[in-house]
């Protein structure tokens, strides 16, 4: 005897029949493009961070940029000149170029001041106290400051500020006593610098380079300071075996007491009046290590002999 199956009953039995026929084609589709991950089906779970170094690989080493000075003979600022008047090299090998400009945009700024006992000779803190003073005053509003002072123990003033005229205040009555820490105080307005607002960092060095109390060798300061995209400026000081190192790898100039009668003047000049180079390097290993910068000026036609200051290298990144 042939029995009926009521519609009524037969349509969860068609429902579960319908859903695994579902299910079925959706895992068939997933096994043939792959896991919803994105990885190659082939990769195992510990092969993710090679997938990640790859694409990490892929998006390449940063564009360097590297600010730089053109004088004439007489130390007049040369400005005007365009990408076709450079050539840069990175370790001996010639990089094309992508962009050369000229840049006046606001700058973070370090104030690192000697008070220590030895800059009581021969009037040295009274001068240097003039020159930071009127470092303050020339500077653009845009600007933004820190002051770090020193004897025998590094001291933060100021943390990053618009207002001078209490730094300005601050350096004035400063009296010359003690041991020297230059060292120590470089490290800790480094450090103070990751706070900085602006992309354009400088550190002012006023001192006369002695060195006898800091914790921090030259070859810690002189590393932390090439991780930094600081340009350092030194007055005085011009003795000193780490400042002048300073001072050239980060294509910084130091200036004597006495060489121009309007550093400070002079000085920000030179920030505001900049060309930017920047490239992309052929060397994209991520080792850490040291890159040499060589700047090269076309000089055009009718122009007497210019001299360029730039950073001599900078560290490649590691990871």
């Amino acid at each position: 005897m042939n029995r009926c199956v009521h519609p009524a009953r037969a349509l969860p039995v068609l429902a579960a029949l319908l859903v695994t026929c579902i299910l079925a084609l959706a895992a068939a589709a997933q096994e043939r493009a792959g896991p919803a991950t994105g990885r190659d089906p082939k990769e195992t779970p510990g092969d993710s961070s090679a997938a990640k170094s790859k694409n990490h690989i892929r998006v390449g080493v940063d564009l360097v940029r590297v600010p730089l000075t053109v004088l004439d003979p007489y130390e007049r600022l040369v400005t005007g000149l365009g990408r076709g008047d450079f050539r840069v090299f990175e370790d001996g090998v010639e990089q094309e170029i992508l962009h050369v400009h000229e840049e006046d945009a606001p700058i973070s700024v370090a104030i690192v001041f000697d008070k220590s006992g030895s800059m009581g000779v021969g009037g040295a803190i009274q001068a240097a106290q003039l020159m930071g003073v009127e470092f303050l005053r020339t500077a653009n509003p845009e600007d933004d400051f820190m002051v770090v002072s020193f004897d025998g123990r590094a001291r933060l003033v100021s943390g990053f500020t618009g207002s001078v005229e209490g730094l300005k205040t601050d350096l004035m009555f400063t009296q010359a006593k003690g041991m020297t820490a230059m060292n120590d105080a470089i490290y800790l307005a480094l450090g103070e610098m990751r706070r900085a607002r602006n992309d354009r960092k400088a550190i002012i060095i006023i001192t006369d380079g002695g060195e006898n109390h800091s914790r921090f060798s030259d070859r810690d300061v002189e590393r932390a300071a090439l991780e930094s995209s600081a340009q350092f400026y030194v007055i005085g000081g011009s003795g000193n075996f780490l400042l002048g190192r300073l001072a050239d790898k980060t294509g910084g100039r130091i200036f004597g007491w006495q060489q121009h009668a309007d550093t400070a003047a002079h000085i920000w000049s030179e920030l505001r009046n900049q060309y930017v180079l920047g490239y992309r390097p052929s060397n994209a290993r991520r080792d850490g290590k040291w890159r040499k910068i060589k700047v090269q000026l076309r000089v055009p036609r009718g122009l007497p002999k210019l001299h360029v200051f730039a950073k001599s290298g900078y560290l490649a990144p590691n990871m």
